[in-house]
């Protein structure tokens, strides 16, 4: 696996974002809003990081796996290397279904 690396961004000539992580594992960034008014509701819309509206920030390996950043209010949407860095650590997995409240485990419940 190597020694950690400092973190590098490669933005291609079209406009494509990529994080080299600390662990040299690429990721194409995406910035996401959810909803409206910017998608229709329960869906998303991608755009070119960083985007002044989005609420989550999407890292997608080339082998389709993913995780998400989701923006606090104070968050920066700088893409330098280090806030990338630092979102992808945060980031977490994304659900990949709609939640079905009626099937989910209640404690307690009768």
């Amino acid at each position: 696996m190597g020694m950690p690396r400092k973190p590098a961004v490669e933005i291609t000539p079209d406009g494509r974002v990529y994080l080299i992580d600390n662990r040299n594992n690429k990721w194409r960034v995406y910035d996401i809003c959810f909803g409206p008014p910017r998608a229709a509701p329960h869906h998303f819309k991608a755009f070119r990081p960083p985007h002044a509206e989005a609420n989550n920030r999407y890292f997608v390996t080339p082998g389709g796996k993913y995780r998400s950043y989701r923006f606090a209010r104070e968050s920066g949407r700088d893409i330098d290397a280090e806030t990338l860095n630092a979102q992808l650590r945060e980031s977490g997995f994304p659900e990949t279904k709609r939640f079905d409240g009626a099937t989910h485990y209640t404690p307690n419940a009768p």
